[in-house]
C-alpha cells in the first residue's frame, strides 16, 4: 500500500503491469513445434486442454509429447487405459522419452492399479475429490506442472453418476487455472466408416482447447490429420494439418 504523500511512480506501475501481462500470457509446449505455432505459442498455462480421436490417431504420441516436452518441468501421466509398463515398453523406442527422467522422478507414470492402491489408503470417500486431491497434491506439493489423463472416456466409468462427472471435471478444470499448471485429456470418438461421429459430453464446454486427430485407412496406408477446434484466450489457426507419427513423435506434413 502507498504511504500518505507519497508520490505515485508511473515506470514501476507499468512495469507490474508489464510483468502481469506476461504472466498471464504465460505458455507451455506442446511438444510439438508447429502445434505451438498453431496455438499461438503453446497451451497458456492454467488450461485443460482435450484431445480427441478414434483409437490409432496418434492421441497417446501427441500426450507423451507433452509430458516430455520440457527438460525443466515434471509431468505426471495417469493411464486408464494400459498399465504402466506396457505404456514405457511401446513408446521407448521414441526419440523425445527418456526413461533417466522417470527414474529421477521427473515424469511420473500411474495406472488405474496403483491410482486404486492411493485411493484405499485415503479418509476421503467420494472417488472424484479423492482424484483431484491427489492431482492437487502432486501439482502444488511435487511442483508438478504438466498433467495427462489418458483417457477421460475410461475415468468416466468410474463415476456413480453424470452430475458427479461434472463436478469432477469442473473441479479439474479450476485446480489447472488455480495453479497455471496444464493437464490434457484424452477421449475416445467413435467412427463409422471415415466419418467421425463427434458426441462430446460436458469435457468439451469445460476444455479450455480441444485439438482433434482424425484418421483414413486406404489400401495405401494410413493418413492423420490434426485440427484445433477451440482454444480460449489466443488466435489460433483451426487449419486442418496433416502429419505423420514417426520415431521424433508427430510431425507435420
Amino acid at each position: 500500500m502507498r504511504r500518505s504523500g507519497e508520490e505515485i511512480n508511473i515506470e514501476e506501475i507499468e512495469r507490474f503491469l508489464i510483468e502481469m501481462e506476461k504472466r498471464e500470457l504465460s505458455r507451455a509446449s506442446t511438444g510439438i513445434a508447429e502445434l505451438d505455432k498453431t496455438l499461438g505459442g503453446g497451451f497458456i498455462r492454467g488450461s485443460l486442454v482435450l484431445v480427441s480421436g478414434p483409437p490409432g490417431s496418434g492421441k497417446t504420441t501427441l500426450a507423451l509429447q507433452f509430458a516430455f516436452s520440457s527438460k525443466t518441468e515434471k509431468a505426471l501421466y495417469i493411464t486408464f487405459t494400459e498399465p504402466v509398463e506396457k505404456i514405457r515398453e511401446f513408446f521407448k523406442t521414441y526419440s523425445f522419452y527418456d526413461e533417466e527422467r522417470i527414474l529421477s522422478k521427473e515424469i511420473m507414470f500411474m495406472d488405474f492399479d496403483i491410482l486404486r492402491s492411493i485411493l484405499e489408503e485415503s479418509a476421503i470417500r467420494k472417488f472424484d475429490k479423492m482424484l483431484i486431491q491427489i492431482l492437487s497434491d502432486f501439482i502444488k506439493k511435487s511442483n508438478v506442472r504438466k498433467v495427462v489423463i489418458d483417457s477421460i472416456t475410461s475415468l468416466k466409468e468410474y463415476f456413480d453418476s453424470r452430475s458427479d462427472y461434472r463436478e469432477f471435471l469442473m473441479r479439474l478444470s479450476k485446480l489447472a487455472f488455480e495453479t497455471k499448471a496444464v493437464i490434457l485429456m484424452t477421449s475416445e470418438v467413435e467412427t463409422r466408416g471415415s466419418e467421425l461421429i463427434l458426441r462430446y459430453d460436458f469435457e468439451s464446454y469445460v476444455a479450455d482447447v480441444i485439438i482433434l486427430l482424425s484418421m483414413e485407412v486406404s489400401p495405401v496406408g494410413v493418413s492423420r490429420w490434426l485440427q484445433v477446434l477451440k482454444a480460449r484466450g489466443t488466435m489460433y489457426s483451426d487449419v486442418r494439418r496433416s502429419f505423420r507419427i514417426t520415431g521424433d513423435g508427430i510431425i507435420f506434413i
